[in-house]
């Protein structure tokens, strides 16, 4: 069987494609920025543009735009991606972007290159089946809470309590899985004065990013001593 081709070789090649910047976390610095280089092995020079397929919407920055490559030279392109900011959204490629590369090299068609970038971090919620305390009288009552992450990522979380003599405390561990873990505790409200009072549950992160700014629950009680 006879076999026969006519093989070409590409004046300029452009690359790595795609790039992919990881899952940093949400609140946390950027990702390193990463290099596209443009290899030119033809006897003449040729010049590229480059542009990002959000524009100015796009997570990423470049710091060439434009230019020329020598003749058996080569130009670089840094990307360089945004911070994930809080709140984030944690959707698998989310912060995806395309970086196209043009340039006048003969028979050449514009490169474009996928740049993949997903955030990670916990999404953080309190509930509660009643906030509202009602009237207590010469005691200290508890009413149950729950906090879920419905995010990627594990967290170490501390609640607290605002308001006259209210608090709170987690019964269990403070390390809340990913994908719906959960933590359980408990509300408190002492009474001290014969007066409604009002008071507020929050949540925060010990360690771990957080993607969301989790809402806090309004409390409320009336003392009677």
């Amino acid at each position: 069987v006879s076999l026969s081709a006519t093989g070409t070789v590409a004046p300029v090649s452009i690359g790595p494609s795609p790039l992919h910047f990881d899952n940093p976390p949400c609140g946390g610095p950027a990702a390193p920025s990463q290099a596209v280089t443009i290899k030119n092995s033809s006897t003449s020079p040729v010049t590229f543009t480059a542009t990002l397929g959000l524009g100015a919407a796009s997570p990423y920055a470049i710091d060439v735009q434009s230019g020329s490559v020598a003749a058996s030279g080569q130009g670089v392109i840094h990307v360089t991606p945004s911070p994930i900011p809080v709140p984030g959204n944690i959707t698998a490629g989310f912060y995806d972007d395309t970086l196209t590369v043009s340039t006048n090299a003969p028979g050449a068609i514009p490169v474009v290159i996928p740049l993949k970038e997903s955030a990670s971090g916990a999404i953080l919620a309190l509930t509660m089946a009643t906030s509202a305390f009602g009237t207590v009288s010469n005691t200290t009552a508890t009413l149950p809470f729950t906090v879920t992450n419905t995010g990627n990522a594990v967290v170490t979380v501390a609640v607290g309590a605002t308001g006259a003599n209210f608090a709170a405390m987690l019964t269990g561990s403070d390390v809340v899985a990913a994908g719906g873990g959960t933590a359980q505790g408990n509300a408190s409200f002492t009474a001290k004065t014969n007066a409604p009072a009002t008071g507020t549950l929050t949540v925060s992160s010990i360690s771990g990013a957080v993607c969301n700014v989790p809402q806090p629950i309004a409390l409320s009680a009336t003392g009677a001593v």
